[in-house]
């Protein structure tokens, strides 16, 4: 029974050991900042592969963040290889200059985006954190999103297109 033991216990450091060797490495981020063109935004949840249709896209509401702001910001991100629990997030389209996009998913909530079809995610903490929270969470989010919901669903309440 010792000789078993010993033998699984081997076989699971040998299977830790390659396993902890295999990091994810991030996408480089700041690269990718540098060629953005434009960040838009959108009222949509944001998943992962083209789960919405170009009518969904135009049919939501949908603003900015400006490329100078995600810029100013790339340095600061951290990057995390593993998953974690997300409580919301929006949908946002970033053009590149050479024709490409990225998709990302912003969270409302912990300061975090991710690349979609990409492993990890991107956080902020500190400084960087409240400029992106002011930024996203509290402009969009709160101050465009949100009124315009309100607004929408009045309008449907009282029986207006």
């Amino acid at each position: 029974m010792n000789r078993i033991m010993y033998s699984i216990s081997i076989f699971l450091l040998v299977c830790f050991t390659l396993f902890s060797g295999c990091k994810t490495e991030p996408p480089d981020l700041i690269s990718i900042a540098d060629q953005v063109k434009s960040i838009t935004v959108y009222d949509l949840e944001g998943l992962p592969g083209p789960k919405y249709s170009k009518q969904d896209l135009e049919n939501s509401f949908q603003a900015s963040i400006t490329p100078m702001l995600f810029r100013e910001l790339a340095p600061e991100a951290k990057f995390k290889d593993e998953w974690v629990m997300w409580k919301g997030s929006r949908l946002a389209i970033a053009k590149l200059k050479n024709g490409t996009e990225k998709q990302l998913a912003l969270s409302y909530y912990g300061g975090f985006f991710k690349i979609l079809n990409e492993e990890g995610y991107f956080y902020f903490e500190g400084e960087a954190r409240e400029k992106w929270d002011k930024a996203f969470s509290k402009a969009i989010v709160q101050d465009d999103f949100i009124p315009k919901r309100i607004e929408r669903n009045k309008h449907i309440e009282e029986g207006k297109p």
